[in-house]
């Protein structure tokens, strides 16, 4: 099996490290890498020997010269050759952090296709001896981690298991079988559905290691496309005190960072609907620093809304009053304005905003976002 991929040609000498998960039976394999030295214009070595033991697996690289005759980092095919006990491997590459990296993962196509037909269909029947054998079956040692990394069809097999009618010991026997993945799962398109769901069908001590498990690495699970949603649902179902350790460290990383970007917003957002009184302070003491630039951004704006809302009374103040000092220019833009208008929706702020507005009406007239500002704070005639 054969996969080519093309990367970008990076200007620095990298450091390639190579590795693959497989699947042995039902029992995933950790990564064994192996890193190569070399730089933009000096090709790796052909081959590398990647896998665990019992896997006869290679990377082989081919050179491709750019216009000018130079070597550049090349096209590279994976030539996949797997004993009888070791599936076949899907393959990624992406350069960041001065850092090729080449890695084998769990393949995303269903490779269980017939058992997942067979264990969904005792699933849904609702009789006792159908759950029941699916649950049977789905203890096998290693295989819901299998199901849960192998394809869509898989991971909604182990959700639906969740969903049955059974004891609650049943499935927290099932959700501790992935004890130790929560992290891979949480960043994978499928597995990290079922995070969710056993965060959502388990609370309490059962589901307690996904949280664990997160917290050393909550800063870059926050901004990853599909760990946020993990953390979304930790802060809704952890306890108090695991809350509280992750939004630690989430906030370790830098609560501006996360306020910023596309993903880690909304885990700021969460901690402030669900953290402490703690946590929720030092989100406001950190938009107050620069709290204009938060209020303009994209993805900061949401933060400051959210934070108008779920804030202590005398934070919420101080943010009001540094927002009304800076009315003209936040007006004029597209999330500024927006941050305003949910302002002027609060109770304690809607006839203090209705004044301000009106005091600024010639201003405010001048710009796009301002008129439509004053249309909708302070209606009247122009």
């Amino acid at each position: 099996m054969y996969y080519v991929l093309v990367p970008l040609v990076p200007t620095f000498v990298a450091e390639g490290s190579f590795g693959c998960a497989n699947v042995v039976g039902n029992q995933t394999i950790q990564p064994t890498l192996t890193s190569v030295p070399w730089s933009c214009n000096q090709l790796p070595p052909t081959t590398w020997s990647v896998g665990p033991e019992g896997c006869n697996q290679s990377v082989s690289v081919t050179s491709r010269a750019d216009a000018a005759g130079h070597n550049r980092i090349p096209d590279y095919a994976c030539s996949v050759e797997t004993s009888s006990s070791c599936s076949a491997v899907n393959t990624s590459l992406s350069a960041r952090d001065n850092m090729w990296t080449f890695s084998c993962k769990t393949p995303r196509p269903d490779n269980h296709a017939e058992l997942c037909k067979r264990l969904q269909q005792q699933l849904t029947k609702g009789e006792e001896d159908a759950v029941s054998e699916a649950f049977h079956t789905l203890m096998t040692p290693g295989l819901v981690p299998t199901l849960a990394f192998g394809g869509q069809t898989g991971s909604r097999t182990v959700q639906m298991a969740f969903e049955a009618e059974c004891p609650q010991s049943k499935k927290n026997e099932l959700a501790a079988a992935m004890q130790g993945y929560s992290f891979d799962a949480a960043l994978h398109p499928d597995a990290n559905f079922l995070l969710n769901k056993i965060l959502e069908t388990t609370p309490g001590v059962t589901s307690e290691f996904v949280v664990r498990e997160l917290c050393d690495s909550a800063g870059q699970v926050a901004q990853h496309k599909f760990g946020y949603k993990v953390l979304q649902r930790c802060f809704e179902y952890a306890s108090e005190e695991l809350k509280s350790e992750l939004a630690d460290s989430v906030m370790a990383s830098g609560v501006d960072k996360h306020c910023s970007d596309r993903y880690g917003t909304h885990v700021i957002r969460h901690i402030l609907e669900h953290g402490s009184v703690k946590h929720k302070e030092k989100i406001a003491a950190a938009l107050q620093q620069n709290l204009s630039t938060f209020a303009t951004n994209k993805y900061a704006s949401h933060v400051v809304e959210s934070a108008l809302v779920h804030c202590a009374d005398q934070s919420r103040r101080e943010l009001a009053a540094q927002l009304q000092g800076n009315l003209t220019s936040l007006s004029a833009d597209l999330f500024g304005h927006k941050v305003l208008w949910n302002l002027a929706q609060q109770p304690e702020q809607i006839q203090a905003m209705r004044e301000l507005v009106a005091r600024f009406r010639p201003a405010l007239m001048e710009t796009k976002y301002g008129r439509k500002l004053l249309h909708d704070v302070c209606p009247g005639p122009a």
